[in-house]
């Protein structure tokens, strides 16, 4: 009796913990919209609500659910000083 019990529970606990993983990797597909333009690039998280616009320089970073905004410029890569 106590060996069909323990069976039972492990079995559950397997599931379970196969029911958390597929709901992860299934909750990642479709995450991130994009859509490349010749003016700017454009990620959309869709979990958080943010959204991260790349014009020339600048990365517009915009929170649709808190209502804030930042606007940060870019920095390219120099050469290190030798």
């Amino acid at each position: 009796m106590k060996e069909s019990d323990f069976i039972f529970k492990m079995g559950l606990l397997i599931l379970g913990f196969m029911f958390v993983v597929v709901y992860f990797l299934s909750s990642q597909n479709g995450r991130y919209q994009h859509n490349d333009t010749e003016a700017n690039v454009v990620v959309f998280d869709t979990r958080t609500g943010i959204s991260y616009t790349i014009i020339g320089d600048h990365l517009v970073r915009t929170d649709f659910v808190n209502n804030k905004f930042s606007d940060e410029v870019i920095k390219k890569n120099t050469p290190p000083k030798s």
